[in-house]
């Protein structure tokens, strides 16, 4: 039992670690975005005033 238990232990740190990279990698896309598209209104914003 204490085997399968640890295995299953090992699973969920990987899983978890690997499900937290993703996170980590998609928020610093969608952070790179954001500053592209406020770089890019801001220039629309003076273009149209």
């Amino acid at each position: 039992m204490e085997q399968a238990s640890s295995l299953s232990q090992f699973r969920l740190l990987i899983w978890v670690i690997g499900h937290w990279s993703l996170v980590i990698g998609h928020l610093s896309f969608v952070l790179c975005h954001l500053s592209f598209v406020a770089i890019t209104n801001e220039d629309i914003l003076t273009v149209g005033s």
